[in-house]
């Protein structure tokens, strides 16, 4: 992310792992070469956006990647946590999840927040290149907005909007009291994505 930022952006990582930061400056240049300015705030993504860690400022763009491992932070994809995202979004923000994972297809966990929260969303899928065998895990985004016009430039790119023909699976939204990690399980493997 670092890499796009250009003179007078700013960029923010929440980063619940302080060594991330220490390899990110040590043994890479994304952070010192980026022409944004850049913080890096130690601590739970989601609970430093709640208490406004770096400042009340709206950012035109949250963007959430936390959930190619093994363990999913559930909390960070309920629909109590995409509200709180929605919050420290200035007028006209876009949040973009990135949910590729290897056993849990995702996108209608965030499919079914969007729509309980009144958001419009679209989806992006690339699969891998079946004749390299190094990495062959398919690259999943959404986008969330609340004005629909805001994704409009990811529709002409070739994203789908969230809507009866985008083949994601009903699902209900999680909640910080309901998360059922079978769904996005099952979903995973009608998908053909695992």
């Amino acid at each position: 992310m670092a890499a796009y930022g250009r003179p007078g952006d700013r960029i923010d990582f929440f980063e619940i792992d302080p060594d991330v930061e220490t390899v990110a400056r040590r043994w890479f240049t994304y952070l010192a070469d980026t022409q944004a300015r850049v913080r890096v705030f130690p601590g739970d993504g989601r609970l430093s956006l709640e208490r406004a860690v770096g400042g009340e400022e709206g950012y035109d763009l949250v963007f959430v990647d936390a959930f190619s491992g093994d363990g999913i932070p559930t909390h960070l994809l309920t629909a109590e946590a995409v509200a709180g995202y929605r919050k420290r979004l200035s007028g006209g923000g876009l949040m973009i999840f990135h949910l590729s994972n290897r056993y849990y297809d995702l996108r209608p966990v965030v499919k079914a927040i969007a729509g309980k929260l009144g958001l419009k969303g679209v989806v992006k899928v690339a699969g891998h290149d079946p004749t390299d065998g190094r990495y062959r895990l398919t690259t999943v985004y959404v986008a969330l907005a609340a004005e629909p016009g805001r994704l409009a430039a990811l529709t002409e790119r070739g994203w789908i909007p969230f809507g009866t023909e985008d083949g994601i699976t009903a699902s209900r939204p999680w909640t910080d009291d309901y998360v059922n990690v079978l769904v996005p399980l099952a979903a995973k493997i009608r998908a053909g994505l695992l």
